[in-house]
């Protein structure tokens, strides 16, 4: 798809814009190379080499399973969008066991970033002790549990196997790579334009959801990157951009409730971090829904394009 100057959607025309034949499978053999992927973090999470970082260990691992699980709504386009859905449910509910070391590790995080006087650096750091060992138990324990699980009917071994199995088998409905690309494509923009339209900056649900339509577009344009007249890397990195400022607040309104609930942190102490989170939090939500209010024209604009296109 090209503008009114023969430039691809999202961005100016690349030398190597003129895509070569492609195989209807290709977007399926794109996808394989992330089954290989999460293989490969699993692999290497269960049997680290000598110094491995067992947290960065898990964070590729989660990660993996995150990218696999991204790309499997535009697979489903040809391959079956029930099966597709249900290998991605079933893929999120595995990488749900790591999801409370997650937010132990943001939260150690977030709370480093903040400005505070002595006294209260004090105490946080006299609670963040306790919270680092529970941090150190949960992340063996989450080791403990993907291993025990992982040759388990269910486990992630089984599913990464039965997707496999879905990307080599051949297409239910035999479409044209660069349709189903554009259509995948088309289809994430509308989610993000129906998700903007409904989000507050004030409404954590809302701008969560609203980060997790981001992630998805980023995801989805890496994998049909080259396959229609559309800049992929442009508009992933609008993407990664907005995925990453509604993180920060997504991560700063987590902070929030567990701070409010730390009844181990003196209250005192506790009520000047929640102020500076609060403080962080206001500064971060201006920034994050100018920034998607604007990114938004361009959203719109993308997908007026394919829509014309298409029809």
């Amino acid at each position: 798809m090209t503008g009114s100057n023969d430039e691809p959607l999202g961005g100016q025309m690349r030398a190597d814009s003129e895509p070569a034949p492609l195989a209807p499978a290709l977007i399926a053999e794109r996808a394989l190379t992330r089954v290989s992927e999460a293989e490969s973090a699993l692999a290497t999470l269960l049997a680290p080499g000598e110094g491995a970082d067992q947290a960065e260990l898990i964070h590729d691992y989660r990660v993996a399973l995150r990218r696999l699980r991204s790309v499997l709504k535009p697979v489903g386009l040809g391959h079956g969008k029930k099966k597709a859905r249900g290998l991605a449910d079933e893929l999120r509910a595995i990488a749900n066991v790591t999801g409370e070391l997650r937010d132990e590790e943001v939260l150690r995080d977030t709370l480093a970033d903040l400005e505070l006087d002595a006294s209260t650096n004090e105490a946080l750091g006299r609670w963040m002790a306790g919270r680092t060992r529970r941090e150190a138990g949960l992340r063996a324990r989450v080791t403990r549990q993907i291993r025990r699980h992982a040759e388990e009917p269910g486990g992630i071994r089984d599913v990464l196997a039965r997707t496999r199995g879905l990307l080599t088998r051949p297409a239910k409905h035999d479409l044209d790579p660069a349709v189903l690309a554009q259509a995948a494509v088309e289809s994430t923009l509308a989610v993000i334009e129906e998700r903007t339209a409904a989000a507050s900056p004030h409404d954590v649900d809302s701008m969560h959801r609203l980060r997790i339509g981001y992630k998805r577009l980023r995801y989805t344009l890496e994998l049909v990157e080259g396959l229609f007249a559309f800049d992929a890397p442009s508009g992933a990195k609008l993407a990664a951009k907005q995925q990453k400022l509604l993180g920060k607040l997504h991560d700063l309104d987590e902070a929030i409730v567990r701070i409010g609930r730390a009844r181990g942190l003196p209250h005192a102490a506790r009520e000047r971090v929640l102020a500076a989170l609060k403080k962080a939090r206001h500064k971060c939500e201006r920034k994050a829904w100018h920034e998607a209010e604007q990114a938004l024209e361009t959203i719109t604009g993308w997908r007026r394009a394919l829509h014309a296109m298409a029809n």
